[in-house]
């Protein structure tokens, strides 16, 4: 999946339902979705996007650049990229929900090792 069209920060929960409702993908499914503190926005940073032919798990990885680099080291420029953790084909209905469900695990599991899981203020910092 090419990510190039997304920002290099996490998405807000009204910039996710504008992506779901652009009808470039089937479903777009919120995996990680954290409240702002003194604030009514939400950010989103992992998700699930299923197209015709492909279901991706895709998360904000707010340790590199979005070129492969550690975000610790670069000098310029928003830390944190998002990244592909998983994908795969989308088959039949049910088939794909079923992949879905592997792929929001997957998606959780990998989101374990990232700042904003244990303290999602750590997002705010990429905004």
């Amino acid at each position: 999946m090419q990510l190039g069209s997304l920002p290099s920060r996490p998405l807000s929960l009204d910039e996710l339902r504008e992506l779901e409702d652009s009808h470039r993908f089937r479903a777009v499914v919120p995996v990680g979705v954290f409240d702002l503190a003194d604030s009514d926005r939400r950010l989103v940073a992992a998700v699930v996007f299923v197209t015709d032919s492909r279901v991706a798990a895709v998360g904000y990885d707010q340790a590199t650049d979005g070129n492969g680099g550690d975000a610790a080291v670069q000098p310029a420029g928003p830390p944190g990229a998002w990244t592909v953790v998983n994908e795969g084909e989308a088959g039949d209905k049910a088939a794909t929900e079923e992949r879905v469900r592997a792929l929001e695990g997957a998606l959780r599991d990998w989101a374990d090792g990232q700042p904003w899981a244990e303290d999602p203020s750590n997002l705010v910092e990429a905004l």
